[in-house]
């Protein structure tokens, strides 16, 4: 989808909400057009300003995050646009647009961390990532009450399209459910951060005074396993931990 067709799909979402008769929606829909606007005329920090300045508003929108993604990646700052990718990612889990943007941003850096190539479960559990968790438990909605009026029809029609019926919406409900359980462990249990700075020392505590373990580089994705006095506990694909200070991260 081009930046062109996103444009669209925001302001009609957009202004669909505005026929609620809802003031504030108008004058969201308003400063989507502004940004729109700085970013086509490349006044990108204008642009960003108002994208995050959206964002910051509670706005869930993949589109508002992909759009400020792109923003970044035209100021330079690769860190702060592959937060925005990552977080539009969440969103939009099958747009092939901004998958290549995030894998071209993750290539411009130094480190070249990708958790996606390195973590042997997303190749493992690849339809998990392909859905939303909303995605997923719609899903599971769905084959849940189909299961059970299956089952229902089965108690009175004991035949064997129904007998099979039900034994593969069975096998179809535990399978959602393990899909769903391991998307939700994957949204509440695992955070990632990306490095903010040009480049920054990983320590072995949280306390500038200790050693030197290595360094990384502004775009450098990093998992977040804890937080201790303003320091992040992080770790690598390769599965290297150390501390740094969370100014660094974004999250």
């Amino acid at each position: 989808m081009t930046f062109k067709s996103r444009v669209l799909a925001i302001s009609i979402i957009l202004i669909m909400l505005c026929f609620h008769a809802k003031p504030s929606w108008a004058k969201t829909a308003d400063k989507v057009s502004q940004a729109n606007n700085f970013y086509q005329n490349s006044q990108y920090q204008k642009a960003a300003d108002i994208y995050e300045s959206l964002l910051s508003s509670k706005i869930e929108n993949g589109h508002l995050h992909y759009n400020l993604g792109n923003t970044y990646i035209r100021m330079g700052k690769k860190g702060k646009a592959i937060s925005a990718y990552l977080k539009a990612k969440s969103l939009l889990p099958r747009d092939e647009d901004l998958r290549a943007n995030l894998n071209y941003a993750i290539y411009e850096t130094v480190d070249k961390l990708d958790w996606e190539k390195s973590d042997n479960s997303h190749h493992l559990f690849f339809w998990v990532d392909a859905f939303t968790l909303e995605e997923h438990l719609m899903i599971l909605i769905i084959v849940n009450l189909a299961f059970w009026l299956t089952m229902g029809i089965w108690v009175y029609q004991r035949n064997r399209v129904m007998d099979v019926a039900r034994k593969f919406l069975l096998g179809a409900l535990l399978f959602t459910l393990v899909a769903t359980g391991f998307r939700w462990q994957l949204e509440t249990h695992e955070n990632y951060g990306v490095v903010l700075q040009k480049k920054i020392q990983i320590r072995s505590e949280a306390n500038e005074d200790r050693v030197v373990l290595f360094e990384l580089h502004e775009g450098a994705i990093v998992k977040i396993d804890a937080e201790k006095n303003q320091w992040y506990k992080i770790t690598l694909p390769n599965g290297e931990t150390g501390w740094v200070p969370i100014t660094a991260i974004a999250t």
